[in-house]
C-alpha cells in the first residue's frame, strides 16, 4: 500500500465514530477518495461553522448510503483515511 501526504481534510475511520481529521504538513498515511455527483439531492456537507463538530463525530444515520458502504469497504480493506469530496472540501 502506497503511503502519500494526506489532503488537508481527511475522514478518520478508524475508530467507531468516523472523524473528521485535519491534516499538518507532512502527514503522510494511505486512503481512498470518493467523489460523487453532487446533484440537487441535499446531503451532508461540511462548511466552516462546523469543523469542530465534524472532528468529534459525524452521525453514521446522517451519512448517505453510499458514504456508509465507503467507510465499510475501507474499513475491511484495514486502511485509516477516507476522502470524499463533500465532506473534506470545505
Amino acid at each position: 500500500m502506497k503511503v502519500a501526504p494526506l489532503p488537508t481534510r481527511v475522514l478518520d475511520v478508524s475508530g467507531p465514530d468516523v472523524k473528521l481529521h485535519l491534516a499538518s504538513d507532512g502527514d503522510e498515511g494511505s486512503y481512498v477518495c470518493l467523489s460523487h455527483r453532487w446533484g440537487s439531492s441535499q446531503m451532508i456537507t461540511t462548511n466552516r461553522q462546523m469543523l469542530e463538530e465534524r472532528m468529534h463525530g459525524i452521525p453514521w444515520a446522517s451519512l448517505l448510503k453510499t458514504f456508509q458502504d465507503a467507510v465499510e469497504f475501507v474499513r475491511k480493506l484495514d486502511i485509516r483515511f477516507l476522502w470524499i469530496d463533500s465532506l473534506c472540501i470545505v
